[in-house]
């Protein structure tokens, strides 16, 4: 079963890890790339100019690795925590992309970008897909330590 069909809310399983690392990669060169983007516009003549653009890389840039580490914990407590993390991410991501995708034929890093950013917003979708599907692993009931008369 795919990851986008998962079956209803009150099945207690887990996508296959191969997903979880697809995501993590993703994540990750995404990270790399946009971390990357923006430290070149300081290079470039009059970098004050694209402070914006630079912004918006740095949000993506902290973002993704906190929506990487959440995810890698396989969301067992919180999933509204982390659709609200997923639908940040592609907010910032797709920042981003629609930035470096007009500078793409200028320089490595944009281009790197664009295409990092281009990939990584089709797996935060199905990520999303499937944790509004009601994927990944729930959390057991909460035993009580108190009594036990």
């Amino acid at each position: 079963m795919t990851p986008h069909a998962h079956p209803a809310a009150e099945t207690d399983v887990l996508p296959p890890a191969e997903f979880f690392e697809e995501i993590g990669r993703s994540l990750q060169e995404c990270e790399e790339a946009v971390t990357a983007c923006a430290s070149v516009v300081f290079t470039i003549p009059n970098p004050t100019d694209y402070l914006f653009e630079v912004r918006r890389d740095m949000d993506s840039a902290e973002i993704l690795p906190v929506t990487r580490r959440l995810l890698k914990r396989q969301l067992g407590s919180n999933r509204e925590l982390a659709i609200a993390q997923l639908n940040a991410c592609v907010i910032a991501v797709q920042a981003s992309y629609d930035f470096c995708v007009t500078h793409a034929d200028e320089s490595d890093e944009a281009r790197r970008c664009s295409d990092a950013t281009s990939a990584a917003i089709p797996v935060l979708h199905r990520a999303l897909a499937y944790l509004q599907q009601g994927g990944f692993e729930r959390r057991p009931a909460r035993r009580s330590y108190g009594s036990t008369g």
